[in-house]
């Protein structure tokens, strides 16, 4: 069950990045994070319950494959944004998914209510957006 929940995840921020490939940068980040977030609220109650499960599990090749994928994704598509620039993709990659697992994983754990989820819709794509401007050496405009 694990797996194959995690294949959904991924499947949809690989489907979302193949989708703004090559769009500007502020459209690649609010793209990214809507289908990371529309892909962990989908099925709620069972993302709640996999993060306890999760934690006493032999999942190291599962969660490796998993980072990797999206790693991969991540990365292409941000190469791809025609309007900005990464020294080192590879930091920024980490850094956007590190972002977006541990920000939705801690909200998800801490307060799964309506109102913490419409937080998590609105300011997720805010602190992602910024973080991939700031981090850019393209001058997003």
């Amino acid at each position: 069950m694990l797996d194959h929940y995690l294949d959904e995840v991924v499947v949809a921020v690989e489907e979302a990045c193949a989708r703004y490939q090559g769009a500007r940068l502020c459209d690649i980040s609010d793209g990214l994070v809507g289908a990371y977030l529309d892909a962990k609220l989908r099925y709620l109650p069972s993302s709640l319950a996999l993060y306890t499960v999760a934690a006493d599990l032999d999942t190291a090749s599962l969660i490796n494959d998993v980072l990797d994928r999206t790693d991969r994704a991540i990365a292409r598509l941000l190469a791809s944004a025609p309007d900005a620039g990464f020294g080192d993709i590879a930091t920024v990659t980490f850094a956007v998914r590190t972002l977006l697992v541990g920000t939705v994983r801690a909200g998800l754990e801490n307060d799964a209510s309506p109102a913490a989820l419409a937080i998590l819709r609105t300011q997720v794509p805010l602190m992602c957006r910024a973080y991939l401007v700031a981090a850019s050496q393209g001058g997003v405009a």
